[in-house]
Formats: C-alpha cells, structure tokens, sequence
C-alpha cells in the first residue's frame, strides 16, 4: 500500500481558495506510456506529503468547495491503492468510492463534471510533476486550459403580470380555452379568462381543493384533499364527483385514459401508494405500499415516477402492471418532478437543507442519474418541455436549466419579492405560476414573459415604473400597516410606486447576493458598505416626504445603479 499521512476531505474545506478561473483541461497530444502511468502513482517525491485544497487546484482550478472536496478524495482513494494497480484502474475504483462527492458536484456552466476530472487526473495526475514532459501539462493551475464552459448564465429581474384570485391559490390547469386555479380556502375552483387577465368564473368544488387536471376539450378534473375525492367538470358544464378515495390524496396528474392520484394509505408520511382512476367511470386500480412521504408525480412514456421526499427518492411504477420499483438517489430528498420525450427530472433539497436545492436529470430507460445541478433553495416546482427545465425554489428564485445537460442558462428574480409558489404550467410563450397568499390570504397567478435565455436582458424599467392591470392593486415589499413616514404611506397608495418598491427590493436582494458569490468574492466590509449605501437612499427617497415625482426619480435612479450592478460581466 502507499504510504502517506491523509487529511480526511472535510478537514480541507476552509482552506482559502486563491483565483476564480475555470477548469483546467489540457489539450490531449500525448498518451501516456505505462511507464509513466505507474510513476504517477508511486511514493516518488511527493510521498508522504499532504494533499490540500492547493493541490487540488492543479487539477482544476474551480473555488467549489464541492469540486475541491471531491478531487481530494480521488486521490486520497488512489492513494490507497496497491502500486501495481494501474492509474486508469485504480482510479476507477476511487470513483466509486467518491460517488456520494460526485454527486454534489455543481453541473453548471463552468465547472467541472466527473468526466472532465478524470481526463485531467488521466493526463496530467494529481501534482505538477506527475505528467511526462511533453504531456502539455502546466506546473501551475491553469496553464494548458481547455475551457469547456458554455456562455455565462445571465441574472435578471423580471416584472410578471399579476392576476390576484381567491384565498389560498394552488394548482393550475388549461383547458384549451381557458386557466383554472383552485382556491383552497374557499372550496372553490376559479376560471380565468387570460387575454383579460380576470376571474369570470367560479364553481365549489368541496373542501381543500389542491391538484388540477384539464383537457384540451375542456374536462377538468379536481383533487379535493380533505373530502378525499375527485371532482370532475365536463366540457358541457356539467359537474358531479368522479371517484371517492379512503386515502389522503397528496398530488395528481392526468393521461389520456386515467388520472393518478398518489396517497397516503393512513394518512402519515409513512408510506404512499399509486391509484389509478378511470377518467370515464372513476373505477380504482391500486399499486401496493410503497416509500415514504410521497410528494409529486409525473408520467414518461408507459411509466408513472413518484417523488419521495424521504427514504428512497423515487418510485417507478409500470401504467397498465401497476408493478413498482424503488430508485435510491444519494443525497437527495425529492419534492417535484417533470418529464420531456427524454429525460425525468426531479427538483427538492440534498438531504435535510432547505438551502441546498437541486435539480436532477435521469434516463428514463436505465433508471439512472445522468446529470445534477445545485441552487440556493428548496425546489418546490419544476416544469419542462424539450429545451428547457424550469426549477422554481420555495422562496421565488426561477432557475432556467438546458434540458439536454442541465447547464444554468438563466437565473429569475420577480419583481415582486419572495414568494412561494404552488403550482407551475408553460403556456405559449409564459410560465404561470399560482401563489399561495400574495394580498392577506388572498393568491395570485404570476403571467411571467420573456423567460427564456436571450430574451430582454431585464424588464425593470430605469425610467417608467411597471403598470398594473385595470383594477389590479400592487402592494410594496414593506409592510403598509407599519409605514412610518410619509414617502412609505404614498408608495402604499400608489400602485405604480409600490411596484417600482417590489422590483428594487428583488434587485437589492440579486445585487447583495452577487456581492457575496465566488465570482466577486465580496468580503464583510463590502457587503456592510453595501448595506450603508442602501440606507443613505432610503434616506434620500424619505426626504421627498409626499412629492411623487421626487419619490418615482428616487427609485428610477436606484434602479439604474442595481440593474448595472445585476448584469453579467
């Protein structure tokens, strides 16, 4: 064995991480000879030394701790093994070893994944030196790079147009004419007319309506959570219940011949279970027991896939067998999913933290993980067609993903603050997505434009505020029961203003973050010189008291310094 003092991976994490360059891939001209291969390995002049975050850069030079982490621990696998064993082999075996790392690597533009790892530990070994010669390998990070990045994902703050619906707005449907939302406080299903962006409609439906269900001829099917049954509407206007469950109903989903409703057989997060109800008669079939705390749903080709968000992620069952498989995803707690012709993709949190979100791709054929990207929260809803995956995080960050790869193409901040949103759907060229509470308990539909990457840049206006629909009352960030001085008690009248607060709030937020990312690295002193120069405007906006054109100038200035500071480089 190779003898060698070892620092386990976490005991190098804090280490200081110099330089923001991208990963270092050199160009491959030379194979190496066995020869070669063989001294990589061996206890030659570096034996016996530590292996640190320092030297990790050489293999690549991303700050991630998580890209960091898990070159250290290759080579403290590789480390460990017999020295006739060859580089290629040896290093097989530390992949293995170091899946659960492998995992947690970001996947995004930039950054390194574990192929691009290997092919550099391949090349050019885990310390300058280790390569031969003529290899092209630099002594240094970064010499000989490769870039593998795609273009730079771009950050923007868009102001969605906003459709306020009854007390506590939950899931969406279309139904080729109209959008439906249900009203879970109220027992109520709600219809929208979209061009008019209004309700005009309303039908009770029993109490705590939640999941929806729509066809293009203008059915709609209604989860009802607490009265444990399925409402359905028919395109005539006719309403009648369709099926009666003895579970607690959780989530739903629709075919062309059946719905599906995943439940809680008693009605603890214990354990789940799959039901099929016939669209026409509303006869059950039923899967046995199946994992723990069933979440979401989503149908890809003959299968239906359950989200777990706890013990084994997924669930897979077969649409006519009705037999089931489990599916473990390391690290992974799960609580959304949604499927393109390819791909499954699952949105949720790594373990227990709300602040560790993700989003992964797997091969619906293999059942198998092909790709995984990480964000700041909680993945509550996610929605996807062939070029693109939306992830929505519980606290209203909209993450835009490439569906072939997952590589972060955009990153959305609204207008209107945080929020958490309930539902998700694509329509035409909008995403809309239900809000639980945005006025009192009152939900919203947000109509979100421009979403795709390449789109407008930012539609925060520096110099007109955002205009709300005829009737439509916008409310600030700021709480108006509690204003205290005459600028907040204008800006609470004044919906234009409001609106213009919201979308400043988003971008102080986006502005605070970015000054505290990697790409900048932003120290304390930065971020309180921030915070000091956020509270000198809002000295100024005070200072215009009641004047409204005082109080639209102050905010259309402050926007222009955070939209400035809010654009890639």
């Amino acid at each position: 064995m190779r003898s060698r003092e070892k620092r386990l991976p976490q005991e190098v994490l804090g280490e200081h991480l110099e330089g923001f360059s991208k990963m270092r891939i050199a160009t491959l001209r030379f194979a190496w000879l066995a020869g070669v291969l063989a001294a990589i390995v061996s206890a030659s002049s570096t034996a016996g030394a530590f292996y640190e975050a320092r030297d990790a850069q050489y293999v690549s030079t991303s700050p991630n701790p998580a890209v960091i982490r898990y070159i250290i621990c290759l080579e403290d696998a590789v480390g460990s093994t017999a020295r006739n064993v060859a580089i290629a082999d040896a290093l097989a075996g530390a992949e293995k070893s170091c899946e659960r790392w492998a995992l947690r690597l970001p996947n995004t533009p930039g950054e390194p994944n574990a192929g691009d790892i290997r092919q550099s530990i391949l090349h050019c070994g885990f310390r300058p030196g280790d390569a031969s010669p003529d290899a092209g390998c630099g002594k240094a990070a970064g010499a000989g790079n490769v870039d593998r990045a795609s273009a730079n994902p771009d950050q923007v703050v868009i102001a969605p147009e906003i459709i306020e619906v009854g007390k506590w707005a939950e899931g969406l449907a279309w139904d080729g004419r109209s959008l439906w939302v249900a009203e879970s406080g109220q027992r109520t299903v709600a219809r929208i007319d979209l061009a008019a962006r209004r309700v005009v409609d309303r039908a009770k439906v029993g109490r705590l309506p939640t999941d929806m269900v729509a066809t293009a001829g203008g059915d709609v099917d209604v989860l009802v959570a607490t009265d444990k049954l399925v409402w359905k509407r028919s395109a005539n206007g006719g309403s009648a219940t369709l099926t009666k469950l003895d579970e607690c109903p959780q989530a739903m989903i629709g075919g062309a011949q059946a719905l599906w409703v995943l439940t809680l057989p008693d009605c603890s997060s214990d354990k789940s279970r799959l039901i099929r109800v016939d669209r026409g008669n509303g006869r059950q079939s039923r899967t046995d027991e199946l994992g723990q705390w069933g979440q979401a749903m989503t149908a890809q080709g003959n299968q239906i896939w359950i989200a777990h968000a706890r013990g084994p992620a997924l669930t897979v069952a077969d649409q006519d067998t009705l037999d089931a498989t489990s599916i473990k995803v390391s690290g992974a707690s799960l609580w959304s999913l949604a499927a393109n012709s390819r791909n499954v993709f699952g949105g949720g949190r790594e373990d227990e933290n709300n602040e560790a979100g993700l989003v992964v791709m797997f091969d619906p054929v293999n059942r198998t993980e092909v790709h995984r990207a990480t964000m700041s929260q909680l993945v509550t809803r996610i929605v996807s067609d062939e070029n693109h995956v939306v992830a929505l995080g519980n606290k209203g960050t909209i993450w835009v993903f490439a569906a072939r790869d997952l590589s972060l193409q955009r990153t959305i901040t609204l207008s209107t603050g945080a929020f958490e949103p309930h539902g998700a759907i694509f329509h035409q060229d909008s995403i809309l997505i239900s809000v639980g509470q945005f006025s009192g308990e009152n939900g919203a539909v947000f109509v979100v434009g421009d979403w795709r990457p390449g789109q407008r840049q930012s539609n925060l206006p520096a110099t007109e505020p955002v205009a709300p629909a005829p009737g439509q009352r916008i409310w600030p960030s700021f709480d108006c029961a509690a204003a205290n001085s005459a600028a907040e008690r204008v800006i609470c009248a004044n919906s234009q203003l409001a609106s213009l607060d919201r979308a400043l709030d988003a971008g102080y937020g986006m502005a605070l973050s970015n000054i505290t990312s990697a790409a900048v690295g932003g120290t304390a002193a930065d971020v309180l010189a921030f915070k000091k120069e956020q509270r000198a405007w809002l000295r100024q906006r005070d200072d215009c008291r009641g004047d409204e054109n005082c109080l639209f100038a102050a905010y259309q200035s402050r926007l222009r310094v955070l939209d400035k500071m809010n654009q890639p480089e």
